[in-house]
């Protein structure tokens, strides 16, 4: 069985090597402890969900919105004008100091 070591400090895992294996701030473990899910039986693997996960289709098609608010949704928006023009004082601010 292959050996690792894990960090006490944040849990990380390495492979095993004799100098972290050393280090007082880290475990030696098993794959198993590693890794658990490679170890897990097959039976478990592929038991069936407790909980539904069936998806229900709809065969009703959606409401349709009223006439009004369609027609206030087509509206175009009034669009508001800006000046792209920067001065340069503002842009010496900006950028520091010329």
């Amino acid at each position: 069985m292959k050996l690792y070591v894990r960090s006490k400090v944040n849990g990380m895992i390495f492979d095993w090597s004799p100098s972290l294996a050393r280090n007082p701030e880290a475990e030696v473990i098993t794959e198993a402890e590693a890794y658990p899910e490679r170890s897990m039986p097959k039976e478990i693997e592929k038991r069936e969900p407790k909980v539904s996960i069936k998806v229900k289709e709809e065969t009703e098609a959606p409401n349709e919105a009223p006439p009004a608010l369609r027609a206030e949704a087509t509206k175009k928006a009034a669009l508001r004008v800006t000046s792209t023009k920067i001065k340069q004082a503002d842009f010496a601010g900006l950028m520091g100091d010329f």
